[in-house]
C-alpha cells in the first residue's frame, strides 16, 4: 500500500506500490460511485486480451455495456461489479497490479501503469468507458493477473460465493464468527487470514497489523488460541479494516503506533522500533514474509505447523524487501480457488516442511505459482 501522488493528463492519481488490498478497492468504489453513478454508457472498448476477460470474448463484453446504465457499484473483498440497468452486470478483480481510473479524477493506480507525462488512456488498459457525459473510465492492469467478467448474478457465483465474509460490509456477531470451521484450523493463523474463503478481502499487510494489534505471533495455529485471542483477532480485523478505508487507504493517514509504519525500514542503519524501542523484525511463515515485534508478539508452545525463518537484514535488503516482497503482498491469490494457503500448510504439515530454500518459495509462492494458476484457470 506504499504510495506516491502523480498525474496523467488531467488525473491527479494515488500511486500504488504494492498490491490493492480491501481498502484500496474499496477507495476507487467510492471514487467510481460519485462519478459514474446513473450515467448511461456510450462507446466500450475492451482490448483483445482473453487472459483478462474470463468467460466471455471483449467483443460480447461490449454489446452487453453499450447503451447500459449503471445504478450501482459493489464490493465484496478485493472485487469490484457494476450493476446496469439490464443484466448481465460487469465484475471486475484487481489481482496484483489492476486499477480502474476516472480520467480527470484523483483515482488509485497500480505504479506500472503511471509514467509521468503519459495521457489518456493510462498504460496498460484492457477496458475504456466513455459514458453520454463524456466521463472517462477505463481499467488498466500491466501483469494481467486481474480478470473481468459478465455474470448473472456476481454475489451468487463463483469466484464470489466462495468467498468468506467481508470485514468491513458483513456485519457478523463474534459469535458466528467463532463457529466458523477455521477456528478450529491447525494452519498457522496468518494462513488463516489470508485465506479468501474465511476473511475476504485481507491481504499481507492487513493481516500482520492485526496480529500486530492482538500481540499474537503469525506462526501459532489457530486452533491453539483462546477465546480472549480470538475476540482480539475479531475487533482488530474489523478495527484495522475501518481506520485504513477511514484514511481512503493512505498510508500517510494511518495511525503512528501501527506496524505498517516501520514494514520497510529493515535496510536502513538504524532499525525501526515500536513500544518502547522493541525491534521490528522479519520472519517467514510457510514461506511469506510477516513483519512482527516479538518482544510483545510471543510465540509460546514451541509447536508450529508451519516453516518459520527469521530474516535477517542485509545490505540491499530494502531494496528487495520493496521490490520482491511488497509488490507481492499476499502473492496475487486473491481468489477462493486460487488462495489455498490453508490447504498449503497442512500438506507441509504432514510432509514435515518443504525443502525449498525461503527466497525461492517466497518467489515460486508470491509470483511464478500465481503467474501459472491464473494461466491454468483461463
Amino acid at each position: 500500500t506504499q504510495s506516491y501522488m502523480g498525474e496523467l493528463g488531467s488525473s491527479l492519481l494515488f500511486v500504488l506500490v504494492s498490491m490493492p488490498e480491501l481498502p484500496e478497492v474499496e477507495a476507487t468504489r467510492q471514487i467510481v460511485t460519485g462519478l459514474c453513478l446513473n450515467k448511461q454508457i456510450k462507446k466500450v472498448i475492451a482490448e483483445d486480451d482473453e487472459l483478462i476477460f474470463e468467460g466471455v470474448s471483449p467483443r460480447d463484453f461490449e454489446k452487453a455495456l453499450t447503451g447500459r446504465t449503471i445504478t450501482d457499484i459493489k464490493r465484496k473483498g478485493k472485487h469490484l461489479w457494476l450493476e446496469l440497468d439490464t443484466r448481465p452486470w460487469a465484475m471486475m478483480h484487481f489481482g496484483m497490479t489492476g486499477a480502474l481510473i476516472v480520467d480527470g479524477a484523483r483515482s488509485i493506480i497500480y505504479r506500472e501503469s503511471f509514467k509521468k507525462g503519459d495521457s489518456w488512456p493510462p498504460r496498460f488498459h484492457k477496458l475504456q468507458i466513455e459514458f453520454e457525459d463524456g466521463t472517462k473510465l477505463a481499467y488498466a492492469d500491466p501483469r494481467r493477473l486481474g480478470r473481468i467478467r459478465l455474470q448473472q448474478d456476481p454475489p451468487h457465483e463463483s469466484p464470489l460465493a466462495e468467498l468468506g465474509f467481508d470485514p468491513l460490509t458483513d456485519n457478523i456477531s463474534f459469535e458466528k464468527f467463532l463457529e466458523s470451521k477455521w477456528m478450529k484450523s491447525k494452519a498457522a493463523v496468518k494462513a488463516v487470514l489470508l485465506d479468501q474463503t474465511f476473511a475476504a478481502g485481507v491481504g499481507n499487510w492487513i493481516a500482520d497489523e492485526v496480529l500486530y494489534q492482538s500481540r499474537i505471533h503469525p506462526a501459532i495455529p489457530m486452533v491453539n488460541l483462546d477465546e480472549e485471542k480470538k475476540k482480539l483477532i475479531f475487533e482488530k480485523l474489523h478495527e484495522v479494516v475501518k481506520t485504513a478505508v477511514d484514511a481512503y487507504a493512505k498510508e500517510t493517514k494511518f495511525p503512528d503506533d501501527w506496524i505498517f509504519a516501520h514494514r520497510w525500514d529493515s535496510g536502513k542503519k538504524k532499525e525501526a522500533s515500536l513500544l518502547g524501542g522493541h525491534p521490528v523484525e522479519y520472519i517467514k511463515v510457510g514461506g511469506r514474509t510477516s513483519a512482527i515485534v516479538p518482544a510483545v508478539q510471543l510465540l509460546s508452545g514451541g509447536k508450529t505447523t508451519t516453516t518459520v525463518k527469521r530474516e535477517t537484514p542485509a545490505k540491499g535488503r530494502k531494496k528487495k524487501l520493496t521490490k520482491e516482497e511488497e509488490e507481492s503482498e499476499d502473492g496475487g491469490k486473491d481468489t477462493a480457488e486460487e488462495e489455498g494457503l490453508v490447504e498449503k500448510e497442512k500438506s507441509k504439515s504432514k510432509r514435515g516442511g518443504g525443502r525449498r530454500s525461503a527466497a525461492k518459495s517466497s518467489k515460486m509462492d508470491d509470483e511464478d505459482e500465481d503467474s501459472e494458476k491464473a494461466e491454468k484457470k483461463k
